[in-house]
């Protein structure tokens, strides 16, 4: 494993200097503050869990200044987020390298004790969501699976939202207000506010919060139908509400009850055309003619009970997720490519042919889990036991319209739809019209127990088991179908996944943990929608007559060894990992010369590496860290077919191999007031590959691909203190610096899309917390 020697040694080495370190010094005025977490759904102090996690607790997510799960991404060893293609709202979440383009998330992601992501599907338009960021009690990052305790798609991680608690006791608040500028970009903000206070002393308490942001736009764009130029189109509107309640009528009985809410919209999409963009000089530019705006909304309320007493405690989490996705895509360019010979077809009148891609899905989540845990302190044993029952139901619906597309057909090849593909176009107008519906039901039962072979000495077992059942139908209307007739794809998929654990960790002292640990990952299969005459051929080279309706489910197994250390009286803090993860049966989607893609269960592959974070309270008014972490994830068996290379040994999964951070925070007085300065600088380093694109002999070879750039993110913030009051100036990507991120490509149509960093962002920000 890279690095793993001297990653752990660093702790033994810091622990045996650690004495003479100290030796005839001054007691230290101050210490690293420790986060408590609940990755083993147990409260925990950081330093004593063994699992590689970074932990961002309230205050961190304000002065880091992270909105959302990319700047959570840019500042997390290992975890990287790419935008999706087919969603511009989606973000695919990889930890580890353990990334892919289809199939479910590899990456689970929470709201306290309930799981959000979506089911997988065959059309599933919307993707994932992920919650914006506003008055959260911490957010937790779990490297590694985490399939026992929490099951299908944490098999590279999970990435933990957890909300504030009422208080029985306390009256607390919380404001925020900002207004920021975008360098040749539009204005943007937040405002926001938290308010929680007991209702009846030590009895009732609630917490009630809302907050509102405005992503300012900074790419402009050109219309190639008429070259007319709109500014700034990618803003973007973010909603987040919630109001919890704590009943605590006895002290063995508590209740929670709480309603969250998010809508994130955006007015137009921010991928940008490399032929249109300079993005060296800052001028952002896409060239799509129409509008595609898009929505993303939903609703989570959830009951939390817990029932303690004897030395136990009863936890039951339930939770109802209602969400609703639209938006609208432009394939002008795709479709006019591949089936008129031109990307920017018009009219003999000068109409201009477009094609909108327009859709909506609908997703419901009901979960319910139950948990016993011992809450004996000196007990050697600790266990936890519990069982888990979800039921998701997935509706999406797409509709590919096109009102010139006929008239283009007549004009271009002197034949209608009918002649041309077999069958007219839908309802007259749309080259697409598809539907589907996914109900997916899990039933497990999970264990975990940690037994004390010595006082300093743990052994950890723990194990899930479960029943998958996904059961879905998907109807599509197609001319390329060659038939009028819709095309059924209906059945059921069944899974019984198991996914064990076992851990071994040495609290060798109170300030000193080593471990080592082998988990397992899993994700669910998933099904595929059908594919046009046009395929047929291409389908065959890879050995099928007819589109795979399903492929199977794919899991990972981790093996890691970790430290954490918190050192010179608690003034050094040093956590780190190094691990080799095996990927097998890797859900995979393959691109035919048809234009479109199938998913297939292909190859193996390995990601091994190492993270490291420190900090360290130099002086009371002085603190400095970072992090380091690196991940190399590759392909490890070469798979053929007779249309070529699916997936080649060396081949890279995409994920950047470096992740450096360098903080400082430093306090002092100005004009009498407690000020402070953070620089905070964050560095990605770029992955050569090889990439499948890369590949003459692969059916994702791509001319016009290239690597990401690598990057490096300065953020500055220089703030004041008057009470409880905080006041800063900050500048977010002060360097301005500009990577490109190459997004998609296609043969059809000769525009490259790409996505940047956004601008520098320099601006005002005033937090009260009370």
């Amino acid at each position: 494993m890279v690095g793993a020697a001297s990653i752990l040694g660093l702790g033994t080495t810091l622990a045996a200097t650690q004495a003479g370190a100290q030796t005839g010094q001054a007691a230290p005025s101050a210490v690293v503050e420790e986060i408590i977490v609940t990755a083993t759904k147990q409260a925990v102090a950081l330093n004593k869990v063994a699992i590689s996690i970074s932990a961002y607790d309230s205050k961190a997510l304000d002065t880091r200044s992270i909105h959302n799960v990319t700047d959570l991404a840019r500042q997390t060893p290992g975890v990287n987020v790419s935008t999706g293609f087919v969603s511009p709202m989606e973000q695919r979440i990889s930890v580890r390298g353990i990334d892919s383009t289809a199939g479910a998330a590899t990456t689970a992601v929470y709201v306290d004790d309930t799981a959000i992501q979506s089911p997988v599907g065959g059309l599933n338009y919307a993707g994932s969501t992920v919650p914006q960021i506003f008055d959260l009690e911490r957010v937790e990052v779990l490297r590694g699976p985490q399939g026992t305790l929490f099951g299908a798609s944490a098999e590279g991680g999970a990435i933990r939202f957890i909300t504030p608690t009422p208080s029985l006791t306390t009256v607390s608040t919380y404001a925020k207000v900002s207004l920021g500028k975008i360098d040749g970009g539009a204005t943007g903000g937040e405002v926001g506010f938290a308010i929680g206070a007991p209702i009846i002393e030590d009895k009732a308490g609630f917490r009630l919060s809302y907050g509102h942001r405005l992503d300012a736009g900074y790419v402009d764009r050109v219309s190639w139908a008429n070259g007319e130029r709109t500014r700034k189109v990618n803003s973007g509107d973010v909603d987040v509400a919630r109001l919890a309640v704590l009943l605590q009528p006895t002290e063995w009985l508590s209740l929670t009850p709480a309603v969250f809410y998010q809508k994130y919209a955006i007015n137009d999409t921010a991928l940008q055309w490399r032929s249109l963009s300079k993005i060296g000089d800052g001028d952002f530019v896409t060239g799509f003619a129409n509008r595609q705006p898009a929505v993303d909304n939903y609703v989570l309320p959830s009951l939390r009970t817990v029932i303690s007493g004897a030395g136990l405690e009863l936890t039951s989490v339930t939770s109802w997720l209602q969400r609703h996705q639209t938006q609208s895509r432009d394939q002008t360019n795709i479709m006019g490519g591949a089936y008129l010979g031109a990307s920017y077809p018009t009219l003999s009148s000068g109409e201009a042919v477009s094609t909108m891609f327009n859709t909506h899905s609908r997703q419901q989540n009901f979960a319910e889990e139950l948990r016993l845990a011992n809450t004996d302190a000196d007990s050697r044993l600790k266990w936890q036991l519990g069982v888990y029952y979800s039921l998701v139901r997935q509706r999406s619906y797409g509709v590919l319209d096109s009102p010139n597309f006929n008239a283009a057909l007549l004009e271009t090849y002197g034949v209608d739809s009918e002649v041309f593909y077999g069958a007219p176009l839908v309802n007259g107008s749309q080259l697409y019209n598809g539907s589907e519906f996914t109900r997916e039901r899990q039933l497990a039962a999970f264990a975990n127990l940690d037994y004390k072979i010595t006082p300093d000495l743990t052994l950890t077992l723990a194990g899930r088991y479960g029943k998958d059942e996904i059961d879905y139908e998907i109807v599509e209307r197609d001319p390329s179908f060659g038939t009028s007739a819709p095309s059924f794809n209906e059945g059921r998929l069944k899974e019984k996944p198991f996914t064990p654990k076992v851990a071994l960790s040495w609290q060798r002292t109170d300030d000193q943990l080593y471990y080592a640990a082998a988990s397992k990952g899993f994700r669910a299969g998933g099904v595929n929608s059908t594919l046009p005459r046009e395929c047929s051929a291409d389908l065959a080279s890879l050995g099928f007559t007819s589109t795979p309706r399903t492929y199977e489910a794919d899991s990972t197994w981790n093996y890691e060894v970790g430290n954490k250390s918190r050192l010179l009286g608690g003034r050094l803090a040093v956590d780190s990992s190094a691990f080799f993860v095996r990927w097998n049966n890797i859900q995979q989607a393959v691109r035919l010369g048809c234009f479109y893609s199938v998913v297939l269960n292909s190859g193996q592959a390995e990601s091994k590496g190492f993270d490291m974070n420190v900090s360290y309270r130099a002086t009371s008014d002085l603190s400095i860290g970072g992090s380091v972490g690196y991940t190399d994830a590759k392909y490890t068996h070469t798979v053929v077919s007779a249309g070529g290379v699916i997936a080649q040994d060396g081949q890279t999964l995409g994920s950047t191999p470096w992740s450096l951070e360098f903080w400082l925070d430093y306090k002092f007085t100005a004009l009498g007031l407690p000020a402070y300065i953070r620089i905070q600088d964050n560095y990605k380093s770029r992955n050569d590959g090889l990439y499948g694109q890369q590949i003459a002999a692969s059916a994702q070879y791509d001319a016009n691909f290239l690597p990401d750039d690598a990057y490096n993110h300065l953020d500055l913030r220089l703030g004041m203190k008057i009470k409880s009051l905080d006041v800063a100036l900050f500048a977010q990507n002060a360097l301005n610096d500009h990577p490109k991120f190459i997004t998609q490509s296609l043969p059809a149509s000769p525009e490259v899309l790409q996505t940047s960093l956004r601008p520098r962002y320099v601006g005002i920000e005033a937090i009260f917390r009370y």
